[in-house]
């Protein structure tokens, strides 16, 4: 088996990556595999953490990250870490307060490292994920591919509500292309990588947009192509996952980064000015 490709993702890790997700905050990329959770950050760089201590078995998964990287063409040594409720840091993390040890043993990590930075996060991350194609299919938008984004949602939710400009909404309307989905799928991307709109370019996803005022920010999603279903979910569960605040989650900065994007690209925003209004009375 090649590094890095399992084939089934282990329930507890992806608890993990989720807690991981929370704690360590934007920035990070987090992706659980079948045997450890993978986790990069533009400057702190690679790390992998198993949810035991083992330093064995932390140590071949770091070997496992590392060797991902220089696949793709990135030499950069991953950190390890286990997990013990009273493991001492640096490669023994305390289960109480994981995302602070592993942060403070990464920021010292990265003190005596060159800088990874975000193309290389992206390059490795897409990788452990499962690779990108060098062609996408076409896009698609069919009943199929929404139940599939639905219930990447619905699992990143974890049954608390979501809430955008003050007022509840489900994962269907979450999910609705011509709702909430082109701020969902944008906000993600620019996590992810750079989505593509119209046109060209790169990146772990493709999203095609289009003009429609009868939508609620002024575009509707036609079509989504990706090489792999995990670098379409990954993104989404992350997003909505690091939403999540006292109970509940707040979407509110995925309709202001799809209007940034929006303004960046050139593309029209004057419908954006009635979003709070048209969320409030659809």
């Amino acid at each position: 088996m090649e590094p890095g490709r399992q084939e089934v993702v282990n329930a507890d890790l992806e608890d993990l990556a989720g807690s991981l997700t929370s704690q360590l905050g934007a920035g990070f990329m987090v992706i659980p595999t079948s045997r450890y959770v993978a986790i990069a950050h533009p400057a702190l760089g690679l790390a992998a953490v198993v949810p035991l201590k083992d330093e064995q078995a932390a140590k071949a998964a770091a070997a496992d990250l590392t060797a991902i990287a220089s696949s793709v063409g990135v030499a950069y040594p991953s950190m390890h870490f286990a997990i013990s409720s009273n493991g001492k840091p640096p490669w023994v993390v305390r289960r109480t307060s994981v995302g602070i040890d592993i942060l403070t043993s990464m920021a010292r990590g990265a003190a005596t490292r060159p800088p990874f930075g975000a193309d290389a996060m992206t390059k490795v991350m897409a990788a452990v994920s499962g690779g990108l194609a060098r062609k996408l299919p076409e896009a698609r938008l069919d009943k199929d591919l929404l139940r599939m984004i639905e219930a990447c949602v619905e699992k990143a939710l974890g049954g608390k509500p979501a809430f955008v400009a003050g007022l509840e909404v489900s994962p269907g309307e979450l999910i609705g292309p011509r709702f909430l989905l082109p701020a969902l799928l944008v906000a993600a991307a620019q996590d992810w990588s750079i989505p593509v709109v119209a046109s060209g370019g790169k990146g772990g996803f493709f999203i095609k947009l289009e003009k429609d005022d009868a939508a609620v920010l002024g575009y509707r999603v036609v079509g989504v192509a990706m090489s792999n279903p995990l670098l379409l979910c990954l993104p989404l569960v992350n997003l909505v996952r690091r939403s999540r605040r006292k109970g509940q989650h707040t979407l509110d900065g995925a309709v202001e980064s799809f209007v940034r994007f929006l303004r960046r690209n050139g593309l029209d925003t004057s419908t954006l000015g009635e979003v709070d209004v048209r969320v409030a009375t659809t």
